[in-house]
This record gives C-alpha cells, structure tokens and sequence, in this order.
C-alpha cells in the first residue's frame, strides 16, 4: 500500500526496518543495538533511577526500575509503567528517555517493570509481574514516597495490554488507580479489524509481527481458550476502569483495535480521551518530527490533568 506520512516522518519510515519477530533472538540484538546507540542521548537532568527487585507473592522477583525527581521529599504521584515490544522484546529502560523527561516535566514518579518475556514465559507471567508490582507500590507507599491517592498504570504497545490486563484484573478497585495510559495498544489477538487486515507492510510493526507476538503470548491458548485479561479486547466487561487515555496512529495496523476499545469503555461508562495521529506510525512518538514533539507534549498534559492535579477516581 501507498502510505502519507506526517512532515518529518517520511524518511524514518523508509529508513526503519519491521520488527522482524520470525527470529527472536535477531530482534532482541537489533533492539539492544538500538538502545546502546541512544542511550547518551537521555537527559537526566533532575531525574534519577534506582534498579530494584520486587518480591511477590509467588516467590518470583520481578525487576524494576524506579524513575523520581531528584529533589522530591514529598508523596508524588505515581505511574506502574510496561515498555512495548512485541511481547518478546525490551525491557524496564528501554523507554529511559521518555520516562525521564515525564518525571521531569511532571514531577512524578515512573515504575518501569521487567517484566517476563514470551515466548520463553507465556502469559500470564507478565500479567502476574504487573500485579506483583502495583500491589508492590500500594503496599510500600509510605517508604517509597508513592502518594496512593494519585496512584496509575502505563504502557506502550504491548505493555498497553499488559498495562490494561492488570487494570482489568483490578476492577475491584483495590488499590485505588486514578489513570490509565494506553499508548499505541496491542489489544486483540483475533487481528480481524480493516486496518490490521490491510497494513501489512508498514513501519516498525506489521500483521505478521502481529500474528508472532500473540501466539509468543498466548502460548498454548488459542483465541477460543484465553488467558484471564490477556486480550483486552474479548474482555466483556471494562467497567469500572480508571479515567483512560488511548492513542492510536493512522498508519498502524493496531489502529482500528484502538478505537474500538476506546468506543467500548465508552459504552460502559469510562471517561475516555483518545488522540488519533494523522500520518504516524507505529512508535512515531520516539521521533522529531511535529507530530511526535505534539504526541509526547499531548501525553505529558494528559497525565498532568488525569493523575498529577486529579485524585482518586471513585468506582
């Protein structure tokens, strides 16, 4: 297909190769060759991270790195963060420069989770890490300066359905979350929408990298057998969600899934903001162009108004 990108986003889009999921172990090395590459770029100016391991009830440790103002001695609002990747790729700093500059813009705290991979750990370990670490955070708020009245969850890509899934699973409202950040979402393993139908060779992220991240997911389930809150989506109730926002890219195959989901909590009473990003595609924010500068300054003002100057959504 012939695709029209947004100013400054055309040559990325050439430039920049597809997932590549077929070889697992080749797109890990391309990641951490990426990552290597930009990590002087991060601006850690009145930002600090402190690695730690969380214990959960299950006995397992999850890694986590934990983002905060320098100088914070106060309670700050608090986001549990699940980088993207497909499922099967990246991990607590893969998103260091974005994070930084939200805590320091909103002077906040970020919780960014290592949480297990597929294909070697199917799901729910991952779901099951999420939930290790919110509960984590709820329990520890007083020690680690976390203000559980502004209490939210985060992600990007397929840490969105991670981040929606332990939502989901915490519909009970307990601990109370305030927000819920879902960018660019990975949300239904079904991949029946018109744009995943049609976008099979888009930037970054294709339908076959699609299909290979969902059945790393899902291991041996099937999209008739699911996992509880694996797939967002198929999940018949959403009520009760905190306040949410969703964005979705125009050239993106996860873009019609996006808005149907937003369209469904709708429906079920969740107060919903949702951005569709004319000519971006998938991981778009992470550039320069206009429309990714706008994208990220878009993210910090909704978390200003949705966690940071808000307190508890009631259930």
């Amino acid at each position: 297909m012939t695709y029209t990108y947004a100013p400054g986003l055309g040559e990325a889009a050439a430039a920049f190769p597809p997932a590549g999921l077929d070889d697992v172990s080749a797109a890990r090395a391309r990641v951490e060759a990426l990552a290597a590459g930009r990590a002087d770029s991060t601006d850690w100016t009145g930002v600090v991270v402190e690695d730690r391991r969380v214990e959960g009830d299950g006995g397992t440790p999850v890694k986590v790195a934990i983002f905060r103002p320098t100088d914070s001695v106060e309670p700050v609002p608090t986001m549990v963060f699940f980088h993207g990747g497909g499922f099967v790729l990246g991990d607590e700093r893969s998103n260091d420069p974005l994070l930084t500059m939200l805590v320091r813009e909103l002077q906040m705290a970020i919780v960014s989770v290592d949480y297990r991979l597929a294909p070697e750990h199917p799901c729910p370990a991952a779901l099951e890490d999420g939930r290790t670490v919110l509960r984590w955070c709820a329990a520890n708020a007083a020690s680690e300066r976390f203000d559980t009245g502004r209490l939210a969850l985060g992600g990007q890509s397929a840490g969105a359905a991670i981040a929606a899934g332990v939502a989901l699973a915490n519909r009970s409202n307990d601990p109370p979350l305030s927000f819920l950040f879902l960018g660019e979402p990975v949300l239904d393993p079904r991949l029946a929408t018109p744009s995943m139908t049609a976008m099979d060779d888009t930037p970054v992220w294709r339908r076959r990298d699609a299909e290979l991240s969902w059945r790393y997911y899902l291991g041996d389930h099937t999209v008739d057998d699911l996992p509880p809150y694996a797939s967002p989506a198929t999940c018949e109730l959403v009520d009760h969600l905190p306040p949410t926002y969703i964005t979705a890219n125009e050239v993106d195959p996860l873009r019609d899934e996006a808005i149907d989901f937003a369209r469904r909590l709708l429906g079920q009473g969740v107060a919903v903001e949702f951005h569709l990003y004319r000519g971006a595609f998938h991981g778009s924010m992470s550039f320069e162009a206009p429309v990714s500068v706008r994208a990220r300054a878009d993210l910090i003002d909704e978390l200003r108004r949705g966690l940071v100057d808000a307190g508890i959504c009631g259930s």
